[in-house]
């Protein structure tokens, strides 16, 4: 599969499953409106643009990577990678623009290490045929 082939199928995944992640967040809102939020130092509208452009960010660097997925360890590796968007879009949701500190940097990775990683393993394994690596890995 083409370079922007594999960007628009990832763009499209991390859409989709943004705005299921932005369905739970509607169903919070609705039962408890935006004290649910302010708990958590954030808004509603942040978590829904959190949870779209992060699904979006995460898919389009599964797209360019998706060649890797072929391998377990390459699946871990997307996810770890496909993470940090989110996770760096998620500090951004929680605590502004405002200075970025190292304790930024690390909590970036370490969530990337928890989230993603198993993530990447988890979606090859949705995405693939039984997590076998297809014969040539492109889409026709």
């Amino acid at each position: 599969m083409e370079l922007a082939r594999r960007i628009w199928w990832g763009a499209r995944w991390g859409a989709l499953f943004g705005v299921a992640f932005v369905a739970i967040a509607v169903v919070i809102y609705t039962l408890s409106g935006q004290t649910a939020f302010e708990a958590h130092h954030t808004t509603f509208g942040r978590v829904v643009l959190t949870y779209f452009f992060g699904g979006v960010a995460a898919g389009v660097v599964v797209g360019i990577m998706k060649p890797l997925t072929r391998w377990k360890a390459g699946a871990a590796v997307v996810g770890f990678l496909a993470g940090m968007p989110v996770a760096t879009i998620m500090r951004f949701a929680t605590d502004g623009f405002g200075p970025w500190h190292r304790s930024d940097t690390i909590d970036v990775i370490v969530m990337s290490l928890i989230l993603g990683v198993p993530t990447g393993i988890i979606y090859r394994e949705i995405f693939s045929d039984g997590g076998a690596p297809a014969p040539d890995h492109r889409e026709r």
